[in-house]
């Protein structure tokens, strides 16, 4: 069960991984729509407003156009606007360095994106044309709260979809160990431990079609060879055996031969010379007979001795 939960293990952080990457991913590209969205909404807003601030300024005065201004844009954290000179110092300057605002002397918006709070906020700068020399521009901040609090939320959402892909993935993981890797491995070293003890009998079976069930049919035939040689070795040595002892019967027939045939050889000898003292001096003929009857049986026993 080591290699499953290695494996487990090894799925979980891929997806963990996975996971990270796409919220990062996603955390990005949506920060990057919603701030060009942001930013559209901006210029879209200023030069409108712009437009009637001149138009007031150029009828009414300035202090109807501040009046105007005040009057027709929306208050809360989320979007202030307000008047801003260009040359101007305290109150009434932007709230950025001149040299963010470039764009501005030939007559574009220009937009800073200020991280020196804890909430980032993007600064949006339209220039208006009013009467008078002095150039002066429509501010207009945004905040990235909403998106800040948005993006939290759906960070929320997306660990607690991890989390449950990542349970889901280890519990999936794990049964799949379990029954694809964990037991045909266990069963496979449980072969190899029998075969190691010399137990050729009863053929592992993994009833699946992939590397392990491969595994367990060269397992079994490796058994069935092992088998075959075995049953080989024991005839080929029995037959030895019988070699072995068919020569040890030889060694001792001929010792047994070498050991009878000399005395058969003078028992031979000495009854021929009685059969020529007995036919010499007349001996009667039931002597000679036995006589002759050991000479036969000496020479039978020569011949079984193959003397």
């Amino acid at each position: 069960m080591l290699l499953t939960r290695k494996f487990i293990a090894a799925l979980v952080v891929g997806v963990a991984l996975v996971g990270l990457i796409q919220a990062y991913l996603d955390y990005h590209r949506e920060r990057d729509v919603f701030d060009r969205q942001m930013q559209g909404e901006a210029v879209a807003l200023g030069r409108a407003l712009g437009r009637c601030v001149a138009y007031v300024w150029q009828r009414d005065g300035e202090a109807a156009a501040y009046a105007f201004l005040d009057s027709s844009t929306p208050k809360g954290e989320r979007l202030g606007v307000r008047w801003v000179w260009l040359d101007a110092k305290g109150r009434s300057a932007p709230e950025v360095v001149r040299e963010q605002l470039t764009p501005l002397l030939e007559g574009e918006p220009a937009s800073v994106v200020d991280h020196s709070r804890p909430s980032a906020r993007r600064l949006t700068y339209i220039p208006v044309k009013v009467p008078g020399d002095r150039p002066g521009a429509l501010e207009i901040v945004q905040s990235f709260e909403a998106f800040n609090k948005s993006t939290r939320d759906s960070l929320r959402n997306q660990a607690l979809g991890g989390f449950a892909q990542v349970a889901v993935a280890a519990v999936l993981a794990l049964a799949l160990g379990v029954v694809f890797i964990g037991r045909p491995i266990s069963k496979l070293a449980t072969k190899a431990r029998r075969v190691g003890a010399g137990d050729l009998s009863a053929p592992l079976v993994l009833h699946q079609r992939d590397e392990l069930g491969e595994l367990a049919n060269e397992i079994n035939l490796m058994c069935e060879r092992l088998s075959e040689a075995q049953t080989a070795r024991a005839r080929a040595t029995e037959q030895l055996r019988h070699a072995d002892r068919l020569t040890t019967v030889g060694k001792l027939a001929s010792g047994l031969a070498h050991e009878l045939g000399t005395p058969l050889g003078t028992i031979a000898v000495a009854a021929r010379e009685m059969e020529l003292e007995c036919t010499r001096h007349g001996v009667d003929d039931g002597a000679l007979a036995d006589v002759r009857l050991i000479i036969e049986e000496v020479q039978r026993c020569r011949s079984i001795l193959g003397g």
